[in-house]
This record gives C-alpha cells, structure tokens and sequence, in this order.
C-alpha cells in the first residue's frame, strides 16, 4: 500500500508505502521527482533516515538498528561517509573522520567509565598518536609506529607525577624521564627487558645521584654530591650492602673505605685537607684494631687497639728521626716499658 502527496502541479512531494514485509517507509521528494529525504523501519525494528542532496546523493544518514545503539553519517558529494558518530548501547560514544577511501583517520571516544581518548590513524588503521583522559584525572598522550605499537609515552598521573617514556620497537621501555609529586626528578635508563639499569635522580634534599643497577635490579654502584659539597662513591654486592666507599670532601680531603658482608668497616684510607695521611683497620665488630698515620711535617705513627677500640700501644718515628714507644693502659695512661 501507498500514498502519494503531490503539490499543486500534480508532481508527487511525498511517498509514504508499506511494504508485503510490513516495513512502512516514508519519502520526500524535491520538484524533479528525486529523493530528497527518507524514513524507514525495518522488520527488526531498526529506523534510519536519509538526507539527500539534489543529486539524489545521500549525505546524511541516520541509524537506529537497535535500542541504545545510534549511527549519524556525514557524507561527501560522492556519497562516501566522512565523518561517523556512533552511541552503544552501553553508553559508549566515537566520533570518526574519514579519508576519501572511508577509512577512519581521527577518532574521539568516550567510554561508560568516564575515559575520553582522541586517536589520529594511518592509512592502515593503525594509531599513531593518541591521547587518553582516564576518569581518574590522569593525563596518557602517546606516539605510535606503523603497527600500532607505542614509542613514546607522556603520562600524567593524579597525584601530579609526571613520567615521559621512550621504548623501542619491540614495545619495551627503554628511557624514562620523570617527576614524582614531590618534585624529585629521575632519568631511567633501561635494558631490553625493561629492567632498570641506570637511574640518575635528584633526591628531595638536594643530592644528585647516579645508580649502576644488575639485572635484578639492585643498585651495586651509587655515585652522589652531598647538600655540604662531599661527593661519594659507593660499591655494593647483590643484598644491596656497601662493600667499598670512596667520598672527596670540600676541603680536599678524601677516604677509601672496605666494608665485609655485613657492612662493617674493616679498611680504611684516607688523606686530610692538611696533608696527613692514615691507613686503619677494624675488627668485624668495626672496631679500630689498628692505624698508621703520617703526619705533614714527616712525623710517622703506628698504634694498636684492644678489643674495646682503645689504644694500648703507640711507635712513632718524629720529623727528625726519633723513635718513641709508648704503652697505655685501658684508661689511656701510660705505663712503663717492660
């Protein structure tokens, strides 16, 4: 069945027919008799109207195939779509532009969670360059290569940390430049399996440090500048304990320290801003046992602890050669030779 409105001229304007199928459709027409705009419910229930240019050509068209779901179409003179806006039926909403082949270039989404993102594609559909909101406040901007895979990454997280991540072609991060929320700076600089290596930072009371990591990630070499200008080197084994520390103080004065597996002093150099120069050793309570001192002006000493890390025994050899041996009780007073 089928009713025709026609104008004043007898020229058909309007159309509205049902089809055997049950299927109502209804069509405007422009003064040459071409279809100008239709509405059309399917079988299924599903609606779509149609918007025409004067060529007959659709440019709009809109869908409705099922409940919650909407489709909006913007189309070019040749009547391939352009631009392509779409809501699921979950709340999900993409706003897409096309290329003239129809491919999608740029894609805005939102999700049902909150996430907004904004996605530029190749001509292979794959992204090169998207940039996420996360409902949390976050900020994700990231560049892609040519199969999708992300190269660089901007991220920014709610609490105000700030990371920029450089990865190679296999997806893995490799570089990572970052701020955490109090201010303090970090440059990572990792292996093949994403494994930390290298992390030069700015500590939050002002020393810069460098860390040497294994691959299980712990730290074994640490190089650091102290807030009073001291600049230190520290070895540590596979627990992460010092083994050998080298540090330079703002006054010239330098000292090499070995440590045992506890972290212990045990040997110890070390040359002072004035000249003199001293080689100790401890025990592994790290308790002085024994030192040997050379002074400026030529004066040479050895002395002995006890277990308590007091002096007991003193042999110095003066600037012009003279011996002395000095033994000490506990209290530290000398006692006559024997």
């Amino acid at each position: 069945a089928s009713l025709d409105l026609r104008d004043k001229e007898g020229q058909a304007r309007a159309v509205l027919e049902v089809g055997r199928d049950g299927r109502p459709a209804l069509r405007l027409l422009g003064a040459d008799g071409g279809r100008r705009a239709a509405v059309e419910v399917a079988a299924d229930g599903a609606a779509a109207l149609s918007l025409a240019g004067a060529d007959g050509t659709t440019r709009l068209a809109l869908a409705v195939p099922e409940v919650g779901t909407a489709d909006l179409s913007l189309r070019a003179p040749d009547g391939r779509s352009r631009l392509a806006l779409s809501v699921r039926p979950d709340g999900g909403s993409t706003l897409g532009l096309k290329d003239r082949d129809g491919k999608v270039r740029l894609a805005l989404s939102q999700e049902p969670d909150g996430r907004t993102s904004l996605r530029l594609k190749d001509r292979g559909d794959a992204d090169r360059f998207r940039l996420a909101l996360p409902p949390s406040g976050a900020t994700d901007l990231s560049l892609r290569d040519q199969d999708g895979r992300p190269r660089l990454a901007l991220a920014v997280a709610a609490d105000g940390a700030a990371a920029l991540d450089v990865r190679d072609a296999e997806g893995q991060s490799r570089l990572v430049v970052g701020a955490e929320p109090s201010g303090r700076p970090a440059l990572d600089l990792r292996d093949p399996q994403g494994r930390p290596r290298i992390i030069l930072a700015d500590e939050a009371d002002g020393r810069p440090t460098l860390d040497l990591r294994d691959e299980e990630g712990h730290p074994r070499l640490v190089l650091g500048v102290e807030p009073n200008g001291t600049t230190g080197l520290g070895l540590r084994d596979q627990n992460g304990t010092i083994r050998l520390g080298l540090s330079t103080a703002p006054d010239g004065a330098t000292a090499l320290g070995f440590r045992d597996h506890n972290g212990k002093p045990r040997l110890g150099m070390s040359s002072g801003a004035d000249g003199a120069t001293a080689l100790g050793f401890r025990d592994r309570d790290g308790k002085p046992r024994l030192v040997l001192i050379s002074q400026p002006d030529g004066t040479t000493g050895v002395s002995l602890q006890d277990p308590d890390g007091k002096t007991r025994l003193t042999l110095v050899t003066s600037a012009d050669g003279t011996p002395a041996l000095h033994l000490l009780d506990k209290n530290g007073k000398p006692q006559p030779l024997r």
